[in-house]
């Protein structure tokens, strides 16, 4: 006589042949499995317990799934890539140690902070030669934005814990080099180029 199943294993059964169906099984691996605090696998895990649960998910739900199980799958390429450039990256130059300089580069980060000085907004900065600098943006770059490549004169400071990165303080004569393109302005662009 064969066994019945419980209503739970009916449910994971379902499931599973939903995200069969859908070409999701990666998410069933990721089921269950430890998240290491990672934010992707525990939306996956979380939202395959709701399956189960429930039995559905809407549309856009699945494609949020989609997505986060896409960026589960890149992960380990992009964290390569990350740690070849910062190998790559040179060290601070010691000639701009101490005093006064000229820094150009790409601006990475944006990001208001609450400090001892109050609400300042900073920036992150990556030069040319990969090091890379923090520090209060000057009021004269307030438009300033992720992408832009800018200059400036500040004071600059390497990291006790790396050489490649470094604080500036006191930015003076801002220059924006070159301004980012906003996004989606290339499609546009090469809709009015056509």
């Amino acid at each position: 006589m064969p066994l019945k199943m419980t209503k739970m294993e009916m449910n994971m059964a379902a499931a599973k042949a939903e995200l069969e169906a859908r070409g999701l099984m990666a998410a069933w691996e990721v089921w269950g499995a430890p998240t290491n605090g990672e934010f992707a696998e525990g939306v996956v895990n979380d939202m395959v317990g709701k399956l189960i649960k429930f039995g559905n998910l809407t549309e856009k739900q699945w494609a949020f799934m989609a997505n986060l199980l896409k960026q589960i799958a890149e992960r380990p390429a992009k964290m390569a890539a990350r740690a070849a450039e910062k190998e790559a990256a040179a060290p601070i130059p010691a000639e701009m140690l101490g005093k006064r300089v000229k820094v150009q580069g790409e601006v990475l980060t944006v990001k208001g902070v609450n400090g001892r000085f109050g609400f300042q907004v900073k920036m992150l900065i990556k030069a040319e030669a990969g090091w890379k600098v923090w520090g209060t943006r000057p009021m004269a770059g307030a438009e300033t934005k992720k992408g832009d490549v800018v200059a400036f004169e500040a004071k600059v400071e390497v990291s006790k814990d790396d050489p490649k990165f470094g604080f500036f303080s006191r930015p003076t004569n801002f220059q924006m080099v070159k301004a980012a393109e906003p996004e989606g302005n290339a499609a546009w662009a090469a809709a009015e180029a056509a």
